[in-house]
């Protein structure tokens, strides 16, 4: 087989080349394009400013807001707590106010009898010695008649 030769041309054609003259490392501005940048530059700056001292708002008011949420929280609670001792005190209160109606009767009763002259009350107790009494049997009729009643 016959050896192949390439042949290259690395001469690179496409790009014109700059006479020494023409050519500068650092390109001279103008001046409206450095305010551009400048102008860019500081709205970078302003806008990193606005954005940290929005989430530093932003975090300081969701602190609060959860702070201000944990005591209205324990303010339920204690208010349910609360609720449930008035609501005890209520029925134990009902219980015995039903039972103070019941004594001020009883009381009442005591006192109307004590104005009357039938009863007097006893000046001295007196003592009995205890008495054997015996029982007697109960005696049941031997018949279970009924006399009816003539009429109706």
């Amino acid at each position: 087989m016959p050896a192949v030769k390439y042949s290259h041309n690395y001469e690179q054609q496409s790009q014109p080349q700059h006479k020494k003259s023409e050519y500068t490392s650092f390109p001279i501005k103008k001046d409206s394009e450095k305010k551009y940048t400048h102008n860019k530059k500081s709205a970078k700056q302003i806008n990193t400013a606005i954005n940290f001292a929005l989430l530093t708002f932003g975090g300081i008011l969701t602190l609060f807001f959860i702070a201000i949420y944990s005591v209205v929280a324990l303010s339920e609670t204690k208010l349910a707590n609360l609720h449930a001792k008035i609501s005890e005190l209520n029925y134990e209160n009902i219980e015995l106010e039903n039972k103070l109606e019941n004594v001020k009767s009883y009381y009442s009763v005591d006192n109307k009898v004590a104005a009357t002259t039938d009863f007097d009350k006893a000046k001295n107790v007196l003592e009995v010695n205890r008495v054997d009494a015996k029982t007697t049997p109960h005696i049941e009729p031997k018949t279970n008649h009924l006399n009816t009643v003539t009429g109706f």
